[in-house]
């Protein structure tokens, strides 16, 4: 739901192209959705409950790598959103905040190996072939989704002039979709025991997603762009389960928690990532076609606020403005078939593990212990 029909939620109330405000409505309007799948969670999860002290618990907590990591996760996120919006790349307040964020790393790995009893990120998982490949499967999987899904809107309200509301409307299919074939995925993963060939399919689809995106236009037909939004949301389906699945799968039952938790995390910085990239190649693309085709006036208007381009560009500028945005999409559409392609790869060097077998030696667990009873 935040992933889907959040964007068509908060699209509504979207009125500025600007990042902060687009994302500070899109939180806004998340939460509601997100405070129901919590109710829902503490209603009918049912964990069993250590039985250790509370302070015992407590003790186990990994505070300095936790502190480490949301610093770490902060500075990054600050200086991509600084970077091409308040301020220019190479200003301190922005490679200041990302250096930080690569020193943190270092002081992260030394802290996770040495000192660390019960590490936030144990080092060991970051040895383990399969864990490695799908993080970067989950990495790429996130620059691709998240900027096609942040710009998508763009092209649909700038390219095709929809409202706000109607640029979310036409993702509703998707979503339809994606809820459907993710479901189907599960379900054939847990009939077969096989995930690996869900990966590399997800992947294999998303590169060809966005390579067919590529051919969006002034005039492409709305029942070609619902087909190809169709088979994006075919490779998403398949990626959201499998990867979570053969994370858990590759890791003994101890580690099953903090992998999952890695794949989210991993798949969160890679979308940050690729939409700061993304803003990137088109702000650069805007700033260096529109000078020479208007008025330094309005090319700086329609630069500041896409809707300008609609709402206020005199007509006779209104064509060159839409072309110089069509082809600044496309740049993003073929840097995201880069980052879906590395992803592709990457899906290849995923190994196979029963996902079965935690269940086997939950049971033999279990045997063992009534047996000593």
């Amino acid at each position: 739901m935040l992933h889907g029909d959040g964007t068509f939620i908060s699209s509504k109330q979207a009125k500025s192209n600007t990042r902060y405000r687009r994302e500070l409505k899109f939180l806004l309007y998340s939460l509601p959705i997100g405070a129901v799948a919590v109710a829902v969670l503490l209603y009918f999860l049912r964990l069993p409950t250590p039985k250790s002290k509370l302070s015992e618990k407590l003790k186990r907590v990994d505070y300095i790598g936790t502190v480490i990591v949301l610093a770490f996760s902060t500075l990054f996120l600050l200086a991509l959103n600084f970077g091409g919006q308040t301020f220019p790349w190479k200003s301190a307040a922005v490679i200041v905040p990302l250096v930080l964020s690569v020193l943190l790393v270092g002081l992260l790995m030394v802290v996770e190996k040495r000192f660390a009893k019960e590490p936030l990120m144990p080092p060991r998982l970051f040895r383990n072939r399969s864990v490695v490949s799908v993080l970067f499967v989950n990495w790429f999987f996130g620059m691709t989704f998240f900027s096609a899904v942040y710009y998508l809107p763009v092209y649909f309200q700038v390219v095709r002039n929809d409202s706000a509301m109607w640029s979310g409307i036409r993702l509703i299919p998707m979503q339809l979709v994606l809820c459907f074939i993710s479901t189907l995925a599960g379900l054939t993963i847990s009939k077969t025991g096989v995930y690996r060939p869900m990966i590399c399919i997800g992947m294999g689809l998303m590169t060809l997603w966005i390579g067919l995106t590529t051919l969006y236009d002034q005039t492409t037909p709305f029942s070609q762009i619902y087909g190809i939004t169709i088979l994006g949301s075919g490779s998403l389906g398949c990626l959201f389960s499998s990867t979570i699945i053969a994370l858990q799968a590759s890791v003994e039952i101890k580690d099953i928690a903090v992998v999952t938790g890695l794949g989210n995390f991993s798949r969160i910085l890679g979308g940050a990532l690729g939409v700061a990239i993304s803003s990137a190649v088109l702000n650069s693309h805007l700033n260096q076609e529109l000078p020479n085709l208007l008025p330094i006036d309005e090319a700086t208007k329609v630069i500041q606020s896409s809707e300008y381009v609609n709402h206020g560009l005199p007509e006779e500028y209104k064509v060159l403005a839409i072309e110089v945005y069509v082809h600044g999409l496309q740049m993003i559409w073929y840097v995201l078939i880069a980052m879906s392609g590395l992803g592709f790869i990457a899906s290849f060097f995923v190994k196979h593990h029963s996902v079965r077998r935690h269940v086997k030696a939950a049971a033999a667990a279990k045997q063992e212990n009534e047996a000593d009873k």
